[in-house]
């Protein structure tokens, strides 16, 4: 009893350091946002523009660059909404998935580690693509 105590005890405070680093690290980060910040404030200042709109719209019309060209944004919604593509189920692929199925993983992990559906894992349990 005393062991579970005491590898509780370590166990704590090996996550308290994990938690003390990641802190430090988050602090540096926030520190370096923070004078990007200012140094971009400071080049609006100087530009001469009333606001960074302005000065936006101006590097915009000089460097020939239109909105839509700008991916702010965008591309990074379209890759976290989790829209997976389609997927062709081959010999080898199925097969890679049977032999990971046959070795006990699970067909969550099976599915992220070969990039497919669950549909397709209970499909390739099932016997559905035993005719490629």
């Amino acid at each position: 009893m005393t062991q579970d105590i005491d590898s509780e005890i370590k166990r704590i405070e090996e996550k308290s350091a994990q938690l003390e680093k990641r802190k430090t690290n988050l602090l540096k980060k926030q520190m370096e946002q923070e004078k990007a910040m200012k140094k971009l404030d400071g080049i609006v200042a100087k530009s001469g523009f009333k606001n960074a709109k302005q000065l936006i719209e101006a590097l915009m019309v000089r460097n020939k660059i239109s909105p839509s060209q700008l991916s702010i944004g965008r591309k990074k919604a379209a890759k976290s909404a989790g829209v997976r593509t389609r997927t062709t189920v081959t010999a080898k692929l199925r097969d890679a998935i049977a032999d990971d199925l046959a070795s006990g993983m699970t067909k969550t992990a099976v599915g992220k580690k070969h990039g497919v559906s669950y549909p397709i894992i209970r499909g390739v349990e099932a016997g559905k693509y035993s005719s490629l």
